[in-house]
């Protein structure tokens, strides 16, 4: 089965590359392209695709808060961004919005290859680069304050101080579910998969109440 992909990019030379090699291709199956962003949200709601491969900056509204659109209307979209900027900020935004990838336009063809099937078969694929830079974010306390809201900063805290989230949720006068939620993201956010690691973190950089 060859998967029916979106491709929204808006230099005209990149996208025609993109859209001969998935044309090329026996996995994918070409369905639309738009240049920009709101073409690219009406052909996602008209074409409902498989996979999503979205340029981060482009027009009318960028690839950031389409992807946020995208998964308003479908939570299970998948979507991989390919872009030059490769910056730590943009990295994390792509993490909390809920990419299942990002490829830098600098990667081989074969690379952006491995990605698009690990993202269209419900996998998730980040290049070493972008790893590095979610490793560099994680491991510096400076740097949780701008990942971080302050919300979740104080659940940190409490995680670090050994309480349940039952125990934070009363400390906080917050729902269980809500404090799991939070919990969540902050892991995600910080690319951590235990609350043992957490703990650490907060140990190791001696996390106070923001």
């Amino acid at each position: 089965m060859a998967y029916r992909t979106l491709l929204i990019e808006d230099h005209r030379l990149f996208l025609n590359l993109l859209a001969n090699h998935i044309e090329q291709s026996e996995d994918f199956a070409l369905v639309g392209q738009a240049t920009d962003g709101e073409m690219g949200l009406t052909c996602y709601l008209e074409l409902q695709p498989d996979l999503v491969l979205l340029d981060i900056v482009i027009p009318k509204l960028n690839g950031l808060e389409l992807a946020k659109q995208i998964l308003k209307h479908d939570p299970q979209a998948r979507l991989l961004a390919i872009t030059s900027q490769m910056d730590e900020q943009t990295t994390t935004q792509i993490h909390d919005i809920g990419f299942q990838g990002y490829v830098e336009k600098e990667q081989p063809i074969e690379t952006l290859q491995e990605a698009m099937l690990t993202v269209a078969e419900g996998g998730l694929y980040y290049t070493k680069l972008v790893r590095e830079n979610r490793y560099k974010i994680a491991s510096d306390p400076n740097a949780l304050h701008k990942i971080l809201s302050p919300r979740e900063q104080e659940i940190l805290y409490w995680v670090g101080e050994g309480l349940t989230s039952q125990s934070i949720s009363d400390t906080l006068k917050l729902s269980p579910r809500t404090v799991e939620n939070h919990r969540y993201r902050i892991m995600k956010k910080l690319n951590i998969e235990s609350t043992s690691e957490l703990i650490k973190l907060v140990l190791k950089h001696r996390i106070q109440l923001p």
